[in-house]
């Protein structure tokens, strides 16, 4: 038998869900540039099958380092997680960040501390 592979749709919702990274701490440092982490979501957030399908999501950037994602169309928190960790990846970042959960619908990027191993 040949597995059959489907497009996956997303339902969408009434209300407008707003997913969070909070990225204040590296950006104090200088470490990453919040506008290249905006690019990256604007051109990588797959969603009905395409990516970089703006008209179905809007991103935005607050004052005190948030990088804001919104959407009508449900899609997990753990995908911003994934993507967020594939940016950290592709700047060679990621052994001294990680992205923590830090409210229900929002991550933090924080610095790994050396000495909890």
């Amino acid at each position: 038998r040949k597995a059959i592979s489907r497009v996956r749709n997303n339902p969408t919702v009434e209300k407008a869900v707003d997913y969070f990274v909070d990225m204040s701490q590296p950006v104090d440092d200088d470490v990453i540039e919040v506008a290249d982490f905006e690019g990256f979501l604007r051109e990588n957030l797959k969603i009905n099958g395409k990516k970089g399908n703006t008209e179905v999501f809007t991103v935005g950037v607050s004052d005190n380092n948030k990088v804001t994602l919104s959407t009508h169309v449900k899609f997990s928190k753990k995908y911003v997680k994934y993507l967020t960790k594939k940016y950290l990846k592709k700047n060679d970042l990621r052994n001294f960040l990680k992205v923590v959960s830090c409210k229900k619908l929002g991550y933090a990027v924080r610095y790994i501390n050396i000495g909890d191993g």
